[in-house]
């Protein structure tokens, strides 16, 4: 088993959760934790690993900003034959990790949703469900006491096989900003070559949300830009062309919203255009891969 932390501006969340996921390794499992900082942010995120003192556990600079770029890098950098991603503020429930390791006992599951107690976000489904909706939405309640299978994974404490890794490719790079549906993108991808999402609830964190740091990048504005983008993105990858039509409905009911809370005329019209960029981006991305 090997662990992803991809970190950003965090240092201070290191040490309780090095500390946690220490306690659940294995003697052959290894831990990378991929360190996008900068200046004294970086030292410390550094200094924080050193002084674990556990020779599993691993810190890499990335100098390029982004979370799939870096959960790529620590799946290069790591052995295991499973690969679990873990935010840097999430706390982890005893017996976590094994959770991920024995639902892999099941030679279909090709990844595994853990269960996720949101701290500040409220999940917006009632029963058990990941996955982007027909109207590009995502539904989502990983907080419930039953086993079950899901559509797509998350980020904040997920787990695949290598080899399902492997066969899908690696997380598109191009969710950049918020990197907003990357880990939709892999799932739907690890999906279609006929592996199973598991969700498993054993295997639990909870989720802080820090108010600081991690994927956020520049205003609230730049960042529901970035929503609108992925979101174009993801439905050109994984929806028929038929499928734009319910989700350009939605959007631009939210962007109509939000123009109008805000008294901003222009706000709809900029929203809508990140949308099809990101349609375009995609477009253009598979295309050059024809």
């Amino acid at each position: 088993m090997s662990v992803v932390l991809a970190t950003v501006d965090r240092p201070e969340r290191l040490p309780a959760l090095l500390r946690e996921l220490v306690e659940q390794l294995g003697p052959d499992d290894d831990v990378w934790v991929i360190d996008q900082s900068s200046g004294v942010s970086s030292q410390a995120g550094q200094a924080a690993v050193e002084r674990i003192g556990d020779p599993r556990v691993h810190w890499e600079a990335r100098a390029r900003r982004g979370l799939p770029g870096a959960r790529n890098q620590g799946v290069a950098r790591s052995s295991g034959d499973v690969v679990w991603f873990v935010d840097d503020d999430v706390h982890l429930h005893p017996g976590c990790l094994q959770a991920h390791r024995e639902a892999y006992d099941d030679p279909a599951v090709g990844g595994v949703a853990g269960r996720i107690v949101e701290k500040v976000v409220a999940n917006n489904a009632k029963a058990l469900c990941n996955r982007v909706g027909r109207s590009g939405r995502v539904h989502t309640n990983l907080d419930v006491p039953q086993v079950g299978w899901v559509d797509s994974l998350k980020g904040a404490n997920m787990s695949l096989r290598r080899q399902a890794l492997s066969q899908a490719g690696p997380f598109d790079e191009g969710y950049r900003g918020t990197s907003f549906l990357e880990d939709a993108d892999l799932s739907e991808r690890v999906v279609r070559r006929g592996w199973r999402l598991r969700y498993v609830p054993e295997a639990a964190v909870d989720h802080d949300h820090a108010p600081t740091g991690g994927v956020r990048v520049g205003s609230d504005r730049a960042r529901e830009g970035w929503r609108f983008h992925h979101t174009g993105r993801f439905v050109r990858r994984h929806r028929p062309l038929v499928g734009l039509l319910p989700v350009a409905a939605t959007f631009a009911a939210i962007a109509c919203r939000q123009g109008l809370a805000q008294r901003a005329p222009l706000r709809p019209a900029w929203l809508m255009g990140q949308l099809i960029r990101g349609w375009r981006d995609s477009s253009a991305l598979d295309s050059g891969r024809a």
